[in-house]
């Protein structure tokens, strides 16, 4: 077990896997120079709007883990939280067309599949008639008699 693992690692891995790093590369890669250009560019009126809004709704959460002092638990989600909002600093698209937007609407679209259209709960016995919308049994039963 353990002896043949050693064996294995130190007679045969360590002479045919090379590591290479960063220094010892160097010369094969060529970057160019780095250059940084700072730009002040300003928001119109719906990126404006839209930017707040989403400002507003962060900070809601951010004191929410706060005041329930659960902030160190929630860093991951307090990151997403940043990062929602630099995205809508590049393009309020990047925040309303994301993967975690789309998931999330496709979840409430799943949700109005199985909604029974005359209580407004989840359809029990769901019944679909013609017209695809769901229906629970009972529902559909006290509605046509």
């Amino acid at each position: 077990g353990r002896k043949a693992m050693l064996r294995l690692k130190h007679e045969v891995l360590d002479r045919i896997l090379l590591r290479r790093t960063k220094e010892g590369r160097s010369e094969d890669i060529i970057l160019p120079p780095k250059s940084i250009i700072l730009r002040k560019d300003a928001f119109d009126p719906f990126e404006q709007d839209y930017y707040q809004s989403l400002y507003l709704q962060s900070q809601t959460q951010f004191n929410a883990y706060v005041q329930s002092g659960t902030l160190l638990n929630n860093y991951a989600h307090i990151f997403d939280l940043l990062i929602r909002l630099r995205q809508a600093v590049n393009h309020p698209y990047l925040v309303q067309f994301s993967e975690k937007n789309y998931l999330s609407s496709q979840a409430a679209a799943s949700d109005a599949q199985n909604t029974c259209g005359l209580c407004r709960e989840s359809a029990e016995n769901r019944v679909l008639p013609a017209c695809k919308h769901p229906f629970c049994k009972a529902c559909l039963q006290d509605y046509i008699h």
